[in-house]
């Protein structure tokens, strides 16, 4: 919008509408004032929508739809998440968010045992009776259910798309590519955490006898959540979403379009919740 405030953008070409936003309110707005104000041509490919032939009467239908699509993908998330975490099943075969592998069991919190015992030490000494929250290791945002909190990033491998939730809202959202599974290389399904981003710099593969690698892509924003697999730009790929990754697929990272990966690192840090999921 800054650019097109400076009369720098004439048309803006979108491939399907829901690309330019799923709050129908916003989206109404420019479609009914923002983009003539402007002077900017707005035309959506697939949904044959062209300001400069009007608007059908259709398009806000189309607009309500596509917000209520967004918030059901979300909420059906959620409740399979807490359905799961409310019956004391495990998330993922590695660690969720807020917890650490227990050597008995692979449920629930692990105490702090050093940090517990010094505490309770000490309200002994001073005589003091206490209630209070146990000294935990790892915590997460919440004892119950879906224990991410409302500021996470949602990857639906099933439908290729990526949510970023600040606050409970949308900030940003986009069609994604992930891991190609008919390499070994599926994106696996789990809560994680953001480890680290980083800016600017290269990823690569296994290191060859000569000292060179097998692979190098050098990327604007990197943001990994389990291991070597994480968040980034792609600018290799020249498709994202649908069935490109099965033929298209990354190593097992979620390849993200340049604005999408810009945004989701300009409002995440490390310590971010990762809800990858079917």
């Amino acid at each position: 919008m800054e650019l097109a405030e400076k009369g720098l953008i004439g048309t803006l070409i979108v491939k399907d509408h829901s690309r330019l936003g799923r709050n129908r309110l916003i989206v109404g707005q420019l479609l009914e004032e923002g983009f003539d104000s402007l002077g900017v041509r707005y035309i959506a490919i697939m949904d044959n929508i062209d300001t400069a032939k009007g608007i059908s009467d259709l398009v806000p239908m189309q607009d309500l739809f596509n917000e209520w699509h967004a918030k059901n993908t979300s909420q059906k998330v959620r409740n399979v998440f807490k359905s799961k975490g409310m019956s004391g099943a495990p998330l993922t075969t590695n660690p969720p968010f807020g917890y650490l592998k227990d050597p008995e069991s692979k449920n629930g919190w692990i105490i702090d045992e050093a940090a517990e015992i010094a505490a309770l030490e000490a309200n002994i000494r001073n005589g003091e009776t206490v209630t209070r929250e146990a000294n935990y290791s790892q915590t997460a945002a919440s004892h119950d259910g879906a224990d991410w909190g409302n500021t996470y990033v949602e990857v639906d491998l099933t439908n290729q798309y990526l949510y970023l939730f600040v606050n409970g809202a949308i900030v940003t959202q986009g069609p994604i590519v992930t891991g190609k599974p008919s390499r070994g290389d599926a994106t696996p399904q789990g809560v994680y955490i953001l480890k680290y981003k980083e800016k600017d710099t290269t990823l690569r593969g296994p290191k060859k006898e000569d000292g060179s690698y097998e692979w190098e892509s050098p990327v604007t924003y990197w943001m990994p959540f389990n291991g070597g697999i994480g968040l980034h730009d792609a600018p290799w790929q020249t498709n994202f979403g649908g069935d490109w990754y099965l033929e298209h697929g990354s190593r097992g990272c979620v390849n993200l379009q340049y604005d999408v990966a810009e945004t989701v690192f300009n409002n995440v840090d490390s310590g971010t919740p990762v809800v990858c999921h079917y």
